[in-house]
């Protein structure tokens, strides 16, 4: 698996876990909760914690928008939050400002796919790939 984009999926992962925690300790939601009991949860749109975190719930998943950076995940069929997508890598990469040569989605997904080939990434069947 090429390494810059392992280091890239545990950053995306790590902050995913920081802030969705906050959320759903804020809100009172019991993780782990399915990608489908996530569409009946009642949050504001947006909502605003009282740290500052602004989140805006969409589908499946969640936008978390912290000091100008935004993290933006979608939950797994069993509540898993740390699936991950070429699109969502993209994004988090340049919010975040992170330097690394994998800049685009057309650049990380070959990497994801040749994860899969290899056996140390799983496609879900829908959206989210997970690290095995």
């Amino acid at each position: 698996m090429d390494d810059e984009l392992l280091r890239l999926i545990k950053l995306f992962q790590r902050s995913v876990k920081q802030l969705f925690e906050q959320v759903a300790d804020y809100y009172d939601i019991t993780l782990p909760v399915t990608n489908t009991d996530w569409l009946a949860i009642d949050i504001p749109v947006p909502a605003i914690l009282p740290n500052g975190i602004r989140c805006f719930k969409h589908g499946f998943g969640i936008a978390m928008h912290q000091d100008g950076s935004v993290t933006n995940f979608d939950l797994g069929d069993n509540g898993e939050i740390d699936g991950f997508t070429a699109s969502g890598l993209a994004g988090f990469i340049e919010s975040h400002r992170i330097d690394t040569d994998l800049t685009d989605m057309k650049m990380i997904q070959p990497l994801i796919d040749q994860g899969v080939d290899r056996g140390k990434i799983r496609f879900s069947g829908y959206i989210n790939y997970y690290l095995n």
